[in-house]
This record gives structure tokens, sequence and C-alpha cells, in this order.
């Protein structure tokens, strides 16, 4: 998870880069695992932002990955490190999913 992951929204280089180009917004996404999933299925992805009362999901492809995160309640904000491995557009990767900056708030 990104700064502890709760309470988190992803950003790009810096706090105030919330760039619409790095990520794709997932609408009517019913659960976390669901927006992994969605990460998991979509090349390039480097993480992800989940918002459950509005089921709002963030697939994050940019480039360098997601740098920093802000408070914003209900949020969450995680990195995700692809396994290796042979893939298609149809699999969906094994890989893990970290809290970024690793504190709760």
């Amino acid at each position: 998870a990104v700064d502890g992951g709760s309470n988190r929204a992803c950003r790009g280089a810096s706090t105030s880069d919330n760039a619409a180009s790095h990520y794709s917004l997932m609408g009517g996404t019913s659960s976390l695992d669901a927006c992994k999933d969605l990460c998991r299925s979509e090349q390039g992805c480097v993480g992800i932002e989940y918002n459950s009362g509005s089921q709002r999901c963030e697939v994050w492809t940019r480039s360098e990955g997601i740098g920093a995160s802000v408070q914003v309640s209900g949020y969450q904000c995680f990195r995700y490190a692809a396994g290796s491995g042979t893939t298609t557009t149809t699999t969906i990767l094994a890989g893990e999913f970290t809290a970024v900056d690793g504190g709760s708030n």
C-alpha cells in the first residue's frame, strides 16, 4: 500500500500530480479485489486507487509508477508488481500489491 494505503489517493511525481493520463477510470467496480483484477489484466498496470463508496477504480499505467499519495478519506492506493512469465492479453497475471508509503492516513 502507498503511505499505508488507507485514506490515501494515488499521485504521480508529486502530491499535486493527478493527471488523467496516468490512469484509466473504471466506474462501477464492486470491490477492491475486482479493481485489483482489472489491474492484473491491464498491460503496463503499476497500481490502483480504489474508493468503495463510489465504486471508483483507477488503474494506473504511468510508466514511472505511483510516486506519491495524498490523504483523502475513503480512498485506497496500492502499487502493483507483476509476476514474471509469459503472458497474453487474456491472461491475468500473478503479482503482488503493496500499500504506498506504509502508514495509515
